[in-house]
């Protein structure tokens, strides 16, 4: 069976190995050139409408527990990457319509779409944006609105887009 990223390595507890020195508790993974080690952070969110109840309609993807653990623990990492997905919830009537919309607008473009892609996919990355931010830029709660078709960050904090 191979690894699930590379499927040339021989397992996925082989792929997950690491020889040498373990670092712990520090993000969601690194990476080491020479002798320095940069480790990061990985968020990813769906489609967020806040106060929906309401009457709000304002689409934005919400990354929370940027700094601190739910348990209130501080996070030790270099760099986030947040990784917002262009998918309404499936409590949202629209969720369907909103996915050929959005393979529609793709496919004119000349990119290619595969709505039934899993994650680890290549094709999947279609309907994702990203951001990365190192750590010394990186809000409490950070919003990206994707209103304009063009996401872009809205987090008040200076240096950082909105």
């Amino acid at each position: 069976m191979p690894g699930f990223l590379d499927p040339h390595a021989p397992s996925v507890a082989a792929e997950y190995a690491v020889s040498g020195e373990v670092i712990s508790d520090h993000g969601d993974g690194y990476v080491r050139t020479g002798q320095r080690t940069t480790t990061f952070e990985i968020k990813c969110a769906r489609i967020n409408i806040a106060n929906r109840s309401q009457g709000a309609a304002e689409e934005n993807w919400a990354f929370a527990n940027l700094l601190a653990s739910p348990g209130g623990a501080p996070k030790q990492y270099d760099v986030l990457i947040a990784v917002g997905i262009l998918v309404l919830g499936l409590e949202d009537s629209r969720y369907w319509d909103r996915l050929e919309t959005i393979r529609a607008r793709l496919s004119a473009e000349g990119r290619n779409v595969n709505l039934s892609a899993l994650p680890h996919e290549a094709t999947f990355l279609s309907i994702c944006s990203f951001f990365i931010l190192p750590r010394s830029k990186v809000p409490t709660i950070l919003q990206a609105t994707c209103h304009t078709g063009r996401p872009q960050l809205i987090c008040g904090m200076p240096g950082v887009g909105r």
